[in-house]
């Protein structure tokens, strides 16, 4: 899985909490990742243009106090999809933690219990 699939995955994951605008979707990754996903938030307002227009995600601007803001909500088809990527993510990982686990008996000569 590349790093922009999973930042995807992780939007995705968020818009099915609750719908957001691009800067406090971007505050909400950093807060889940932390330092394991540093995003720029032009990265986040990119892949939210790109599920836009791949029918993801539906987009509607509003206003929020003072300001305009483009607020996403998650489509059917975006939650389709977020269930394929997140399947594929998850056979992914087995597949590494299992390449790991056979390495390390390799190198420690022991079994897994």
């Amino acid at each position: 899985m590349k790093r922009g699939e999973s930042v995807e995955l992780v939007v995705l994951g968020l818009l099915v909490e609750r719908p957001g605008h691009g800067y406090a979707l971007h505050a909400r990754l950093e807060e889940r990742a932390g330092d394991l996903a540093h995003v720029s938030p032009s990265r986040v307002y990119s892949i939210l243009d790109r599920l836009e227009r791949d029918g993801l995600v539906d987009g509607r601007e509003e206003r929020i106090g003072r300001r305009r803001r483009r607020v996403y909500t998650i489509r059917d088809a975006g939650r389709r999809e977020l269930r394929r990527r997140a399947l594929d993510a998850h056979a992914w990982m087995r597949a590494l933690l299992s390449a790991a686990c056979r390495a390390a008996e390799v190198r420690t000569g022991g079994s897994r219990p």
